[in-house]
């Protein structure tokens, strides 16, 4: 009887430890198993985050390489599917054949990107703009254009922007013309250079960028071939031929110079006091000083008309004049006798494309900005690839990705 209970007992513990080893096993199963899935779902959240950002700069790496090297802009084409589906390649040749991961890109988002609009090209502009010119001060590189017509003030032509070609373009129905009133305004107010041209400032640096990248009706910086001759002449007026923007930009120049004129002649008593002496003569003592401002306007005006002559020659034109290189004397204006181009041969002051230069200080900074976009989509279709669009380019990505149920969200752009 004793033997026969101690055999039961025998056998009782040792279905005890056979259950203890069995939920030990279970347990450590449980548990490596637990490790195993907490290790997968690092590793899978590890390699979201890591390669999330790995492909949003993939797509940034598909740069159009002649919009880079023509223009210095970074800019990608594609649209939000596109880049999807190439979001979702990258996600499914890293995860797709991984069990213990399902990883999918949930949306795209390229809309604050576009690099039609004019704050996402203007970061480009000024880093490019300052890096020429850092490289220009140290090599002592000559910025000077160099002149490409007769030298007799005759202007090339290029091709007619037809209305089914302009209204594709970035700047249609976006952009606003030069008020001359406006320019009048505070050019009446200036007493310097300075108050026009502040260096450092994105006006200068936009305007520092399309003086190197785009020529002009009568000089020529850039080798490469243009749609049209007078570019910097269609960023300041947006007219669809070269011979429309070169007469827009005579009147602007003659305007610009009218007025400056006009304040040299108000500031200088004799010059003053013989245009109220003619209105005396004229008006027979009747109306002196109206008579007189009258004449003034007309000399200032002949006085401009031969500065823009002066200019398309290549001589320069003092932006605030003296007597030395006052050209027009009051006989011809009184006479309403031409003659012709008259030149002092005072040669300091600023030529026909500072000129062009000062005047797009006074444009808006946007309307520069997409007439400019314009030239670049007009010269990428006619040299590189007709169907160019740039309002399907992107300087920049935003997306979301589903990592095993948790969502990440990557940006990446060019520039920061």
């Amino acid at each position: 009887m004793n033997i026969e209970v101690c055999t039961k007992r025998r056998n009782l513990k040792r279905g005890s430890v056979t259950v203890y080893a069995m939920y030990f096993g279970v347990s450590l199963i449980l548990l490596v198993t637990a490790l195993i899935n907490g290790a997968q779902t690092i590793l899978v959240r590890n390699g979201a985050n890591a390669l999330g950002d790995l492909w949003a700069s993939s797509i940034l790496g598909e740069y159009d390489k002649e919009l880079y090297r023509r223009y210095g802009i970074l800019a990608y084409y594609g649209d939000e599917g596109t880049v999807k589906n190439k979001l979702e390649f990258y996600a499914d040749y890293t995860f797709g054949d991984k069990r213990y991961a399902s990883c999918h890109v949930k949306g795209v988002e390229l809309y604050d990107y576009s690099l039609i609009t004019p704050e996402n090209v203007m970061k480009q502009i000024r880093k490019e703009t300052l890096k020429e010119m850092a490289e220009g001060l140290l090599s002592g590189r000559d910025e000077g254009p160099v002149r490409y017509d007769n030298g007799e003030g005759e202007a090339g032509s290029g091709r007619l922007i037809d209305s089914a070609l302009a209204e594709g373009l970035p700047s249609y129905g976006k952009t606003s013309s030069l008020s001359i009133d406006y320019a009048k305004e505070l050019i009446e107010k200036l007493t310097s250079l300075e108050s026009i041209v502040t260096e450092g400032t994105d006006s200068f640096i936009l305007n520092k960028y399309i003086k190197n990248n785009f020529r002009n009706v009568y000089f020529a910086t850039p080798e490469e071939s243009t749609y049209l001759y007078g570019e910097q002449e269609y960023i300041l007026s947006g007219r669809n031929t070269d011979e429309a923007n070169r007469k827009s930009a005579r009147n602007k120049i003659i305007a610009l110079r009218e007025v400056l004129n006009m304040v040299y002649l108000e500031s200088n008593p004799e010059l003053r006091d013989a245009c109220i002496a003619a209105g005396e003569v004229i008006t027979l003592g009747q109306g002196g000083p109206a008579a007189g401002h009258a004449i003034m306007a007309a000399w200032a005006l002949a006085e401009s008309i031969n500065d823009y002559e002066l200019l398309i020659h290549g001589k320069p034109v003092s932006f605030f004049k003296n007597e030395s290189c006052w050209a027009i004397d009051l006989d011809s204006v009184l006479e309403n006798e031409s003659r012709g181009c008259v030149d002092t041969g005072y040669g300091i002051g600023d030529d026909y494309t500072d000129y062009l230069m000062y005047l797009l200080y006074l444009t808006g900074e946007n309307t520069k900005i997409l007439r400019m976009l314009d030239l670049i989509e007009l010269n990428l279709r006619e040299t590189y690839y007709g169907g160019l669009r740039l309002q399907d380019y992107y300087v920049g990505v935003r997306y979301s990705l589903n990592a095993n149920g948790e969502e990440y969200s990557f940006t990446d752009v060019y520039e920061r």
